[in-house]
């Protein structure tokens, strides 16, 4: 992993920002970094307001703030500083400094997910169904991945059934059986 990890991307060192407890060391222009990387989360003609909401989240008394300790997930954190409001305005606080915040903790770490679908595909494109057609592959992946429980606890209602069976029936109807 370190020798694939890029360490020397500025977007990964200049995540220090999403850490509450580095908050009194930050520095804005590392925060600026990650928003002129990905402009789309941030215009350019709000950057002074960024910084202003970032300077209002540096200087905010701790206890105005979510609590935060070594237990907390980083991504809960920030998602209740989402939460809070300005109290005079009862609009959001740092409405643009969250929004960089919420497309960064999206970054995957891994590539676990995608190997895990690739995983699901091998073992729905086995050589017994190797004419699966690509809607089928993706339809019953889709059904595998948005599944709460292990297909043989599977129990389709009636109305399933049937237009199974009907659907079936058509199908050798138009083969000729």
């Amino acid at each position: 992993m370190v020798t694939k990890f890029p360490f020397n991307d500025p977007v990964v060192s200049c995540l220090a920002f999403l850490n509450p407890a580095e908050r009194g060391n930050l520095d804005f222009n590392d925060t600026l970094k990650i928003v002129k990387r990905f402009p789309v989360l941030v215009p350019s003609t709000t950057f002074a307001a960024l910084e202003e909401e970032f300077i209002d989240y540096q200087v905010s008394p701790v206890d105005e703030l979510p609590k935060f300790d070594s237990d907390t997930r980083v991504d809960s954190y920030w998602a209740a500083v989402s939460a809070m409001t300005n109290k005079i305005t009862r609009t959001a606080r740092f409405p643009l400094l969250t929004r960089v915040t919420r497309a960064m903790c999206c970054i995957p770490n891994s590539n676990a997910d995608c190997e895990r679908v690739f995983s699901m595909v091998k073992k729905i494109h086995t050589e017994h169904r190797a004419s699966l057609d690509n809607s089928t592959l993706c339809d019953l992946l889709t059904t595998k991945i948005n599944s709460d429980c292990a297909c043989f606890q599977l129990k389709p209602d009636k109305d399933l059934l049937k237009t199974a069976k009907k659907a079936c029936v058509a199908y050798n109807k138009d083969c000729g059986n």
